[in-house]
């Protein structure tokens, strides 16, 4: 269902592109680097057989990239944050949404230093 929603917000602008329509505070160049990178870094690693943090059919269109990343994002939160923390920061603006509580992310990363 979040992976057919999240299209759905994508064809509001322009048809289903991967770039849906950003609210006022954010920036399209910004989501448009920082999702490019991911893509780009996550073709490198399914060349190079390593495992990535989303299902690969993610890579068969920027379209589906959003979407896959959408499901991430709500589904497996902690995952997207580990291994795509740029795109995880643009999904919560962009969902207005903080699928990882903002305390135990302080205390986890608290604990990595």
């Amino acid at each position: 269902m979040i992976h057919e929603l999240a299209h759905k917000l994508d064809m509001l602008r322009d048809g289903a592109n991967g770039a849906p329509p950003m609210h006022p505070d954010m920036r399209p160049g910004e989501w448009h680097d920082i999702f490019s990178a991911a893509w780009d870094r996550l073709e490198n690693d399914l060349q190079h057989h390593r495992s990535l943090p989303l299902d690969d059919y993610a890579l068969t269109s920027p379209a589906e990239f959003f979407a896959v990343c959408s499901e991430t994002f709500f589904e497996t939160p902690e995952t997207m944050k580990q291994d795509m923390p740029k795109v995880y920061g643009l999904l919560c603006q962009f969902y207005r949404q903080q699928p990882l509580p903002v305390a135990a992310s302080k205390m986890q990363l608290a604990g990595n230093n």
